[in-house]
């Protein structure tokens, strides 16, 4: 077995470890014990903890970017549109959320961002895979927030209810309703009027119920005249 597979074994190892007890919690004699290695061995290959858990960081993005590009090239053939292309990524990502320990282990690496060297990469993976999406999807910045944010919720929501991750129905439905971008402010204006409108509504049906007479609020105008 070449070093390079031995290197792709502890790592594959440290996933499940970190996954488990994150950066501070795991030892490194776990993850040799796991990997079949000597803990010597572990740190021939890998410097330090650090430089393995940032391999692993850095394996986490790479598998999230590989299901993702395959998902975005493949939608290309058969709906090329921006939504078509972030509605496949969103189902492949559902797909890899039963990973529960590559979910984890991303958890962790989020968690670990204390650490100056762990959030200079986790930042910059963050950022290239962030970029990627956009290259490959299309999609304007507004509309490519709100996805990520929804992938984000995705996560919480696979880490909190594992057994969603099972039927796929629940966890898809945020993740892959149509993205939309913000609505214009006129739009919000109109929204507002019409929930106060039907707040009055139900307020003046309530009064009449009950036997009251509804309150019939007065122009400021109408309240102080103007004198002459």
């Amino acid at each position: 077995m070449s070093a390079e597979d031995r290197r792709a074994m502890v790592v594959a190892a440290a996933v499940s470890e970190f996954s488990e007890h994150g950066f501070e919690g795991t030892a490194t004699e776990a993850i040799a014990n796991r990997a079949g290695v000597s803990q010597p061995y572990l740190f021939q290959l890998f410097g330090s903890k650090r430089d393995l858990f940032i391999a692993t960081v850095r394996e986490a993005f790479a598998r999230t970017w590989h299901t993702f590009e395959s998902a975005g090239e493949t939608a290309r053939q058969t709906d090329p549109s921006t939504q078509g292309i972030l509605h496949a990524m969103g189902e492949a990502y559902c797909d890899l959320l039963r990973d529960r320990a590559l979910l984890r282990c991303q958890l962790h690496a989020y968690a670990a961002c204390a650490d100056d060297e762990i959030r200079a990469v986790v930042r910059a993976e963050f950022s290239a895979l962030h970029g990627r999406i956009a290259a490959l999807s299309g999609a304007p910045a507004d509309v490519l927030d709100a996805w990520f944010a929804r992938g984000m919720l995705m996560n919480t929501i696979a880490a909190i209810a594992p057994d969603l991750t099972e039927d796929g129905e629940h966890l898809t439905l945020a993740l892959l309703t149509p993205v939309e971008g913000p609505k214009p402010r006129s739009a919000i204006a109109r929204d507002k009027a019409q929930a106060i409108a039907e707040a009055a509504t139900r307020a003046a049906a309530k009064s009449r119920t009950l036997g009251r007479r509804p309150v019939v609020r007065k122009s400021a105008a109408r309240r102080h005249p103007p004198t002459v």
